[in-house]
Formats: C-alpha cells, structure tokens, sequence
C-alpha cells in the first residue's frame, strides 16, 4: 500500500499538486500523524504565504486538536469535516439541526477549541453517510459547506492519476524517495495534459463528442496525438510550441 500525503490548488474543480509525501508504509490505514502534516504544509509555505490560501479542505482523517491549532497559529483558514459522534458544545454532532440557510452560526467549543459548526443533509444515493459535518475556524453555514466540496477535487486529481490516466498504481517502486520523484513526473504530466485540455476546450467548436470527455482526458489524449503522429499538419505542432510559451502560464485554466 502506497499513501501519499498532498496538498494542491483547486483549478476548475481538480487540484494541481503542489507539495507531497510517502508517507511510512507502517503508517496505520494510510492515516497521516500531525508531525507529518506540519512538515509538508511548512515545505508548502516557503513557497506560497498563507494569504494566498484562502482555505483548506480536509477530509476526516485530518482533524486533531494539534493540527488544527497550528493552523489557526499560522492564520490559515481551514474547512475539515467531523465524525458524527465528536462533541459540539458538549452535543454529538448528529444531534444537532442542519445549518439555516444564511443564518450566522455561533462559536462552538469542539475539540478543545472555539470553531464554527455547519452540517447538511447528503442527498446522494447510495452513500453510508445522511449528513456532511463540518467544522471550521473562519467560515461557517453555507459557506463552509461550499467551501468543504471543493475537496473534490483531490478525489479528481488521484483518479485521472491512476486508473483513469496515468495507472499510477502499477508502479513496482517501493522506496520512498523514488516514489516522489516519480510522482513529480505524473504531476507535471498531468499539469501539461489539464492545461492544454483547458485550452482546446476553450478555443474549439463545442461538439458532443468533445463535451464527453474530461478536460485532462481531451488534453492528454491531443499531446498523445501530437507526439505519436507524424503526419500532422507542422501548423498543429506549432500551435502546442506556442501555448508552451504563453507567459502566464495559469491563464490556460480560464474555461
């Protein structure tokens, strides 16, 4: 078993990886401790200031009183879902109404700690859970709920990882350092694939079949035929060569 711990930046509703980790294969059920997360996310910040996060979304697995203290103390701005049986107020959080809509929602002492408690009801078929919970030190009701979807896209960047894209889990590696620089290389790849997906999706006539298929799907697939067919028009090559060397590189994502 292989878990890697990441965090990325939610484009179009995908996260873009920005800093990872193996984390130790006796890591119990894939779970990440506080010291690890502490570690990554400080690689994270000699790269990006917390201003220029305006939240973080976590599953579960990633509360804990440590954790999200050192969060609060480096004035990051956080979104993480609860069980439903953690205390809110001295109440188990199922207990509780769902959050009113547009109604300012009261500092709650959960975890030791005065957060913001929303919670929704899920209206997906065929889900274990009835209710999202989340808690959060910055925002609350329908924003934070909002906020928290956003973590889908990490859930979309690990499936066109593997099997939908670059079968990331067939790898034989098992040394933690490889793994990581193998890593980089798929997430540079994928990168490469979303944006140039971004930009077909922007610049060609919207057809069916094109609007069936993904935005990394629609890029990876175009550099795959750029590159193993050769006998393309050069004009088409050429096109790729200068959306490589656009200066803004991010401007490629506005879809």
């Amino acid at each position: 078993h292989i878990n890697i711990l990441t965090i990325g930046v939610v484009v179009n509703k995908v996260a873009i990886p920005i800093v990872w980790k193996v984390l130790p294969q006796s890591t119990k059920r894939g779970n990440s401790n506080a010291t690890q997360r502490i570690k990554l996310f400080t690689k994270l910040l000699k790269i990006m200031s917390t201003k220029d996060i305006h939240a973080l979304t976590m599953d579960r697995e990633f509360g804990g009183e440590r954790w999200l203290k050192w969060l609060e103390k480096k004035e990051v701005g956080y979104v993480v879902r609860i069980k439903k049986n953690i205390l809110v107020d001295g109440k188990h959080a199922h207990k509780y109404p769902v959050t009113g809509r547009g109604k300012k929602s009261p500092l709650r002492t959960i975890m030791g700690m005065k957060l913001y408690f929303s919670n929704k009801v899920i209206q997906s078929k065929g889900r274990r859970d009835s209710h999202l919970y989340v808690v959060s030190n910055r925002f609350c009701g329908r924003e934070a709920l909002a906020l928290y979807r956003m973590r889908w896209g990490i859930e979309q960047l690990f499936s066109h990882l593997k099997k939908r894209g670059f079968d990331l889990e067939a790898t034989h590696m098992t040394d933690a350092s490889k793994l990581e620089k193998l890593f980089a290389i798929v997430s540079l790849a994928f990168l490469f694939s979303y944006g140039w997906g971004s930009y077909l999706r922007k610049t060609r006539k919207a057809t069916a079949a094109l609007k069936r298929k993904s935005i990394f799907r629609l890029g990876m697939e175009g550099i795959l035929r750029l590159l193993g067919n050769p006998h393309l028009k050069e004009s088409e090559r050429q096109e790729f060569i200068d959306w490589l060397k656009l200066p803004i590189f991010p401007s490629i994502f506005i879809v």
